[in-house]
Formats: structure tokens, C-alpha cells, sequence
């Protein structure tokens, strides 16, 4: 018999699931694109934050972070979001910020 978990799987494909796929591949600009192309969902700014990140764009990736912790419901990737907020804030030497 088949063991089914009935939990919403956080990325169903689409443009999301493209731009994760890119993400992960290394393709930044590709990524950010499909991100890009998903309005208002605080999982495409997370992608965004990763991106900018990656690209080592700090104060664009702190306002996708931002943008992506207005929204997001879930406390368990809430909680993860603000850590690595604190994380950025205090890599870029703004202890009292991250704090």
C-alpha cells in the first residue's frame, strides 16, 4: 500500500518550480526571470532574496526579504526567513540590527 502525506507541497511547478529549478542549476538571471514573473507571492521574493544573495546584491536581497516576510503565513519558513535575516544583518557588520 501507498503511504500518503497529505501536506501542500511549497512549490507545484509553474514558475515558481522553473525558477527554483534555475536556482539550483546556477542560472541566476534565469531564476530571478521566473521569480520575477510571479506577482505578490512572498515564496518568489524568497527566491529573489536567494538570487540577489547569491549575486552579492545585499540591500536588494534585504528588501526581497522584506518583501517575502510580509506574506508568508507558514511560522516554520517564517522563522527560517528571519534567521537568515539576522544572518545577512550580521554578516554586513549591523549587529544591532540583527539582534
Amino acid at each position: 500500500s501507498a503511504f500518503k502525506i497529505d501536506i501542500p507541497a511549497p512549490v507545484r511547478g509553474g514558475d515558481l518550480g522553473l525558477g527554483l529549478d534555475f536556482l539550483i542549476r546556477g542560472d541566476l538571471n534565469k531564476a530571478k526571470t521566473h521569480f520575477e514573473s510571479v506577482e505578490n507571492d512572498p515564496i518568489a521574493y524568497l527566491g529573489l532574496f536567494f538570487v540577489s544573495l547569491l549575486k552579492k546584491e545585499f540591500d536588494v536581497a534585504l528588501y526581497y526579504l522584506e518583501s517575502s516576510l510580509e506574506g508568508l503565513k507558514n511560522p516554520f519558513v517564517r522563522s527560517y526567513a528571519l534567521l537568515l535575516k539576522g544572518q545577512l544583518h550580521e554578516y554586513l557588520g549591523d549587529r544591532f540590527s540583527a539582534e
